[in-house]
């Protein structure tokens, strides 16, 4: 009986370890058609499920109206959805990723300071303004920000106007999240001071980095057509989960409970 006392217990700290490692986790990926394929990012403070992004890149909010996926109990995001999203997203950067995020233009990566991942898309759950539109919520997520001394400064490309560039700010993003030594969150770009504001806009480092400023989150609200469609663009979709376990989990715990059953068999 001592026996089958400490490895129920021990069964039973596990079974609590699994349902707390759940509990704890911020995003998690799931399956949605087949076995890994990650399209699901599940988000257990708004018991949201996201769809990948990759599913809808290219399409528009039309086009999204008559598919499938609102069929199968997917709806268009809200705003106030996205924006509680990415405040998260500000500690959890890894979900830029996990939702779909693709790589940008080589030249933007260089431009921003580092690799740089995009994740884009049409916000259609808060109807249309006066013109017919929706909003169109950007977010670049770049790694390992170096700020380089010289170079040529970049101040003709721009990945969706014709615009020229001479200072981040003229992106229309707001820099909201950053890890490393430069250190508030809130405020990134005016704690900045002018140099390292202008050495910012280097080039490309080819050699002498002097100091990395970690990573970047920045984020830009635009208005879209409902029919406008763009490889630079998806569409943000959701729809409402249980905060359940996932398959690993329940796979444990139904070990656990077998092993208990067997002991307790045993012990009779």
């Amino acid at each position: 009986m001592a026996a089958w006392r400490q490895t129920k217990t021990w069964l039973l700290a596990g079974a609590m370890a699994l349902c707390s490692t759940w509990a704890t986790a911020a995003f998690t990926t799931a399956d949605l058609q087949v076995s890994g394929d990650g399209l699901l990012t599940l988000d257990d403070a708004s018991g949201l499920a996201w769809l990948d992004l990759t599913l809808t890149r290219g399409q528009s909010i039309t086009q999204v109206r008559t598919s499938e996926w609102l069929a199968q109990g997917f709806r268009f995001a809200t705003h106030a959805e996205l924006d509680d999203l990415v405040s998260r997203a500000a500690s959890n950067l890894d979900v830029i990723d996990e939702m779909g995020g693709w790589a940008a233009a080589p030249e933007l990566s260089t431009y921003l300071g580092g690799p740089t991942t995009v994740l884009a898309g049409a916000v259609g759950g808060g109807g249309v303004d006066e013109a017919g539109q929706v909003p169109l919520v950007t977010l670049w997520l770049t790694r390992e920000t170096v700020i380089s001394p010289g170079g040529d400064v970049l101040t003709d490309y721009s990945p969706t106007t014709q615009m020229a560039i001479s200072d981040p700010e003229n992106l229309g993003t707001t820099p909201i999240a950053i890890s490393g030594p430069v250190g508030s969150p809130e405020d990134v770009w005016s704690a900045l001071s002018p140099e390292l504001r202008e050495d910012l806009l280097a080039y490309q480092a080819q050699s002498g980095s002097f100091q990395s400023l970690g990573d970047f989150l920045r984020r830009r609200d635009a208005m879209v057509a409902l029919d406008a469609s763009s490889p630079d663009f998806g569409v943000f979709l959701v729809r409402n989960v249980t905060a359940v376990p996932e398959p690993a989990t329940w796979a444990m715990m139904g070990l656990g409970l077998v092993g208990l059953w067997g002991l307790r068999r045993r012990s009779v």
